[in-house]
């Protein structure tokens, strides 16, 4: 992936006080998640990569605890047992500490991750998963929580 970051002429507006760079770096942040949760590739997806289904409860989902429930399976369409999970919340402005989940396997190649959202707000789950032989799906969710 290539970000390409541009400072155009400051127009006498100033990058000088703090709002305004702080605007700048929400912008930039927003553009980052915004690549990721729609993907930076060409758009094709090997075989072997996978599906990752996934549901937020409650929905729509708010302030406090919530549920993810993942379904995962390999290129022909099985379940994928065993899988190792890395969930990480990040909010997109800059200042939140980031949220993590621990996942718990359940049957037939589903999961479920626990985490607690702290503020309202724009969310963006990073899910990785790694199963065998190397193989490795990693998506972002975008998520708004409400108060």
């Amino acid at each position: 992936m290539l970000v390409r970051l541009v400072r155009t002429p400051d127009r006498g507006r100033g990058l000088t006080s703090t709002g305004a760079r702080s605007r700048a770096f929400r912008r930039t942040l927003s553009a980052v998640a915004i690549a990721l949760a729609f993907g930076c590739r060409d758009g094709r997806v090997p075989a072997d990569a996978g599906r990752l289904s996934w549901t937020l409860s409650p929905d729509p989902p708010r302030v406090g605890p919530a549920v993810l429930a993942l379904s995962l399976v390999d290129g022909d369409a099985r379940p994928v047992r065993g899988a190792r999970f890395r969930i990480e919340g990040d909010m997109t402005h800059a200042g939140m500490r980031p949220i993590a989940a621990e996942v718990t396997p359940h049957a037939d190649g589903r999961y479920e991750a626990r985490l607690t959202f702290t503020m309202a707000g724009d969310w963006v789950l990073l899910v990785r998963a790694d199963w065998a032989e190397g193989r490795r799906l990693e998506r972002s969710i975008p998520v708004r929580v409400g108060p």
